[in-house]
């Protein structure tokens, strides 16, 4: 007897293609814009520049490392609060997740939704898959938060080293990070289940009361979550610092706020571009005067961040394969 075959979906199966259209769309515009820049700069300028920097590689990697830890306790203390059985996960599952997680987001177009999702799909081995989406829903709520936050110092430097565009769009961002925020939480708390959550439901009947439970138990604003992600983010703007004193542009607290402003501008511009290519080149190209730095310089300070994530995002890629979770690790003949 045949066995019946999946039902077809034409619609969706024309989203997907028009999805992985646009997605190779903007990886090539990325990519373009990259090129007009460096061919606008001068490949040797650029290259010379980051060579000069690379000695303070070493601290960028320290604390790119302490961002991940900050993530790391931030989720794991909204766990732990939520469900008895998230303790578990020892130190190190918590961390090798961040890690693996970091990678998607770092490298991946829309990383956020599939580093969200790996975080899930991890937290669920130890609880219910409902639980373990209430716990990452609330977390993510607590990186917006954090985001909305150091936007405000952000803008506020931008404002003042004289880039109005900069800050207006800090603050839009602000503004929206905000909203977000509160709109998540509240439609977790009123049954309504978040796209990038809903897959990994357990398709049973009280997957949504659990749900719902999880995320209402927990406080509107986590304490130890929320500092956690503003560290992370305070620690990003120090990474700022490092490199504008790195490229030679001297360094001040407005300075590093102001381009960790542009970072977050470039991050949020590049959502859908693979290591946000090409935003954030652009958008820290177009904020170098405000800098105090060239167009080579400003370009200098995004290959470094860049390629600072990317290390971490390769140590995150190679940690399955290394060290494999007891799921992960191939049975014996």
């Amino acid at each position: 007897m045949r066995a019946e075959s999946a039902p077809h979906h034409p619609h969706r199966s024309r989203r997907d293609r028009a999805k992985r259209i646009a997605q190779v769309a903007l990886a090539i515009a990325g990519v373009v814009a990259v090129v007009l820049l460096v061919r606008q700069i001068g490949l040797r300028a650029l290259l010379s520049l980051v060579t000069r920097a690379l000695p303070w590689m070493p601290a960028l990697l320290a604390l790119e490392l302490v961002r991940i830890v900050a993530e790391t306790i931030g989720t794991r203390a909204i766990a732990v609060a939520a469900d008895d059985g998230a303790r578990r996960l020892d130190w190190g599952a918590w961390f090798r997740m961040h890690l693996v997680a970091n990678a998607a987001l770092v490298v991946l177009p829309a990383g956020r939704t599939i580093c969200e999702g790996i975080k899930m799909a991890s937290i669920s081995a130890a609880t219910s898959a409902p639980r373990a989406a209430g716990i990452v829903v609330v977390q993510h709520a607590m990186t917006l938060l954090a985001l909305a936050v150091i936007s405000v110092p952000c803008a506020i430097a931008a404002w003042t080293l004289g880039a109005p565009v900069i800050a207006l769009a800090v603050s839009a961002h602000a503004l929206l990070c905000g909203i977000g925020m509160v709109g998540m939480i509240v439609a977790a708390r009123h049954a309504k289940i978040p796209a990038f959550a809903a897959r990994w439901f357990v398709h049973a009947p009280d997957a949504l009361v659990t749900f719902r439970e999880t995320v209402r138990a927990a406080p509107w604003v986590a304490p130890g979550a929320f500092g956690a992600k503003l560290l992370n983010r305070v620690v990003q703007a120090v990474q700022y610092g490092i490199l504008l004193v790195a490229v030679g542009g001297g360094g001040s607290a407005a300075r590093a706020f102001h381009a960790d402003g542009v970072n977050l501008v470039g991050s949020a511009l590049g959502e859908f571009m693979p290591a946000q290519v090409g935003a954030m080149d652009g958008s820290f190209a177009y904020a170098a005067t405000s800098l105090g730095v060239t167009v080579a310089m400003a370009m200098a300070i995004a290959t470094l961040a860049r390629l600072t994530q990317l290390v971490w995002s390769a140590v995150g890629a190679l940690v399955p394969v290394i060290v494999p979770t007891r799921a992960e690790r191939p049975s014996a003949a």
